[in-house]
């Protein structure tokens, strides 16, 4: 695994960071399930359109009674039976290929990694702005070893996944037979809405069988996200925790946000201790020569036994320096705000449902439908931020095995499971992203030419976004965003940062501001990229405003 080096001068926030390790790991055990869904419906096309050939070859051989007819029959019954044979096996090594990929990737070690380094070293710079610290700490060891049982423990949970994948194909292929050949029975449809059926059932279920301790089902997708949320939240704590140990501090504060649930709530704002300290104490001042009165709530254990940092929490605990820090004021248990939380959460389930039924629609009038859906979900979805305040999420209502038309439609015969790679040098594609197009067409208009590269499907790796052809060919990163330098700094860097962990390397980007403009203050923002965010620098930078194509001078790092 390439190693992580965390800059403790520009670090991500960590809400965003934890998001976008769980939001990343989902992704990962999303296009698995993608690819799966997609091998077992194209092989499910393959058996309806081959028992639909036996019937009518039983219906000829009832009908004539010869024997020409009687031998097809025969020769379809063992097509049939050998194409069953056949897709079993392929699915079983499909399976097990794409469970042995994911537990080779290392994800728990990767993931851990990232999340307790941004810790310490958010640890070390609230750290600098203390004065007065303790001379020696009795702490021996390395912040990794503060981790090293996080990393076991979310290896052992990824692998309970590994092995729900392994099985998947197999169970869902046999249960797509039954179910359609049912329905013949039952009701006599056509073959074609059976086979609509069969795939539209299938792929709205998805990878799921993930039970947690509350009896709650999830997702693979979601319980990806869950897992990788939790376990970064936590090494994040723990390695900065470790980090203030070090240096002689053993107090935090927690911080959370508005809405937090019934058992973060109380916690919002108080003093912990990670040595067993309760009770009010005097200790001496962070920068200043006197001492402090300071109210030590519990113990970081206590908080924890009592359902702080429990799965799915936001919330952190960060370092108190006496007479210093200020914590967060402390706030009471608000049921409305977590329950306007719960019902954004529940909106945006029922979104990726509709666009899910629109993805394996089997005619127009059940898309339509399943786009009527989406449109008042969404409609519901915007009313309700509206009347909460709450931000949006728009990554929580995408379909990852749909997006792009990735997911093959239910037709009479089969189809190709792919689409056809992105981006010609010269033309605009459907299958490009809407942003993608609009980018796209500006830049021909000023006169550029751009070749989108696909995406990288089968090793997983992210890619640049295209080649600008017109300058030399060299590949590049498209990040839009708003016009504000640390908006900039944060999709560059993290862009960045998570492809280096996989060996690949982005450092050419365009930043596209939409009808925004460059000022010359952002510009000379901009030009100090290098020279701020040292763990990663780039090569190019440009920016893409109402109507100009402006080259950042990126100045060397000193």
């Amino acid at each position: 695994m390439a190693v992580y080096v965390p800059d403790p001068d520009n670090l991500a926030p960590a809400g965003d960071l934890i998001e976008g390790l769980g939001a990343e790991l989902a992704a990962r055990y999303a296009e698995a399930e993608d690819e799966l869904i997609r091998q077992v419906a194209k092989r499910s096309y393959r058996d309806i359109a081959l028992r639909a050939a036996l019937a009518q070859a039983l219906a000829r051989a009832d009908d004539t009674q010869t024997l020409s007819d009687r031998i097809a029959y025969n020769r379809a019954a063992a097509e049939l039976a050998a194409y069953r044979a056949q897709t079993v096996r392929e699915l079983q090594f499909l399976a097990i290929e794409m469970a042995e990929k994911l537990r080779q990737a290392n994800l728990a070690e990767e993931f851990i990694a990232v999340a307790s380094a941004e810790g310490e070293a958010a640890a070390v710079a609230r750290l600098k702005l203390a004065g007065r610290l303790p001379s020696s700490s009795a702490l021996t060891g390395t912040a990794a070893q503060a981790v090293a049982s996080l990393t076991l423990d979310m290896s052992s949970r990824l692998e309970a996944v590994h092995l729900r994948i392994t099985r998947y194909p197999q169970d869902a292929y046999q249960r797509i037979i039954s179910f359609t050949s049912s329905t013949q029975i039952l009701s006599a449809q056509t073959m074609k809405v059976a086979q609509a059926q069969a795939v539209q059932r299938f792929l709205s279920e998805g990878i799921t069988g993930f039970v947690d301790k509350a009896d709650r089902r999830w997702r693979i997708g979601s319980y990806a996200e869950m897992a990788g949320r939790t376990y970064a939240a936590r090494a994040y704590n723990d390695a900065g925790i470790w980090r203030m140990q070090q240096s002689g501090v053993n107090l935090v504060t927690v911080q959370g946000g508005l809405d937090s649930c019934k058992r973060c709530a109380p916690w919002v704002g108080k003093i912990l201790s990670a040595d067993g300290t309760t009770g009010t104490v005097t200790l001496p001042h962070a920068t200043r020569d006197e001492q402090v009165t300071v109210v030590i709530a519990a113990t970081l254990e206590q908080a924890r036994a009592a359902g702080l940092f429990h799965p799915n929490c936001r919330h952190k605990a960060t370092a108190y320096l006496p007479g210093l820090s200020i914590p967060q004021e402390t706030q009471e248990y608000d049921p409305e705000a977590e329950r306007a939380r719960e019902k954004q959460r529940e909106i945006e389930r029922g979104i990726r449902q509709a666009k899910r039924e629109e993805a394996t629609a089997g005619d127009d009038v059940s898309r339509k439908r399943a786009q009527r859906d989406i449109a008042e979900r969404q409609a519901q979805m915007r009313e309700h931020l509206r009347v909460t305040g709450r931000p949006r999420a728009n990554y929580r209502e995408q379909l990852r095995f749909a997006d792009g038309g990735n997911t093959p439609r239910p037709t009479t015969a089969p189809r190709p499971p792919a689409r056809p790679a992105p981006a010609r040098t010269g033309a605009v594609t459907s299958s490009m992203k809407p942003h993608e197009q609009a980018f796209f067409r500006r830049m021909e208009t000023l006169g550029e030419t751009i070749d989108w590269i696909p995406q990288d499907r089968i090793g997983r790796k992210p890619t640049n976004d295209f080649r600008w052809v017109s300058r030399g060919g060299f590949e590049t990163e498209l990040k839009s965003t708003q016009a504000k330098y640390q908006s900039i700094r944060n999709r560059v860097h993290e862009a960045a940062a998570r492809a280096k962990l996989q060996g690949v390397i982005k450092e050419n980007f365009v930043i596209d501001l939409g009808r925004a403009r460059l000022s010359d203050k952002l510009r000379t923002q901009l030009e100090q990229y290098n020279e701020r965010t040292r763990t990663t620098p780039i090569r190019r930078l440009y920016v893409l405003d109402r109507d100009r194509l402006v080259e950042i001078a990126l100045r060397a790092k000193k």
